[in-house]
């Protein structure tokens, strides 16, 4: 028997349609579609701004380094300086003994 409420047509256009999945787009699927883009773009700009951030903060650290290495240098020098005279002085007491 065949129930009034069923529609033939229905029952035909699946047969006759190659799709296994319906075509229509429902509009929560749009909403989510949106919502999924807007989250990529707000990440992915957080992500660039951490970037830029670490960017200035290592450039930031390196000249710290390189001015700190030249402090160190000229420390260097300096005690150079003191050990050369040092080692005249103990010349000298050595060679004035003799």
């Amino acid at each position: 028997m065949t129930d009034p409420n069923r529609d033939d047509r229905d029952d035909n256009d699946r047969r006759s349609d190659p799709w296994h999945i319906s075509r229509a787009v429902s509009l929560t699927h749009i909403l989510s579609t949106i919502t999924i883009i807007g989250a990529l773009f707000i990440y992915f700009s957080d992500v660039n701004g951490r970037v830029k951030s670490n960017a200035l903060n290592i450039q930031h650290l390196q000249t710290t380094r390189a001015d700190d290495q030249v402090r160190t240098d000229k420390k260097f020098d300096e005690i150079r300086g003191y050990m050369l005279r040092i080692e005249n002085k103990l010349d000298r007491v050595i060679e004035s003994d003799r």
